[in-house]
């Protein structure tokens, strides 16, 4: 039986260097990285927005900061936890 090989690629990067040509890593890398900027401002945009909503209703800034920041905890833990919960639809993992 011959053994399986595990390849992880991430982001265009290959595991082993003739997997992919450096001009389709290059480019790869090159479309990912705007798209990964983006995400960390709409984050932090996000995180700023739960802030001034929180200060809007009267609270301090401490507390809002707080308050901001278990908001966004919460919204990366259910995910998970519901990732975790539902049923596989490939039952042979």
């Amino acid at each position: 039986m011959p053994k399986r090989e595990l390849h992880l690629c991430f982001a265009g990067a290959s595991c082993s260097p003739d997997r992919f040509s450096p001009a389709v890593n290059g480019w790869a890398l090159s479309a990912c990285s705007p798209a990964i900027f983006a995400e960390a401002v709409s984050v932090q945009l996000g995180i700023r927005l739960a802030v001034d909503g929180f200060k809007a209703v009267g609270g301090p800034e401490m507390p809002a900061l707080q308050s901001a920041m278990g908001t966004f905890l919460l919204c990366s833990i259910g995910p998970y936890v519901y990732l975790l919960t539902i049923k596989s639809h490939n039952q042979s993992l």
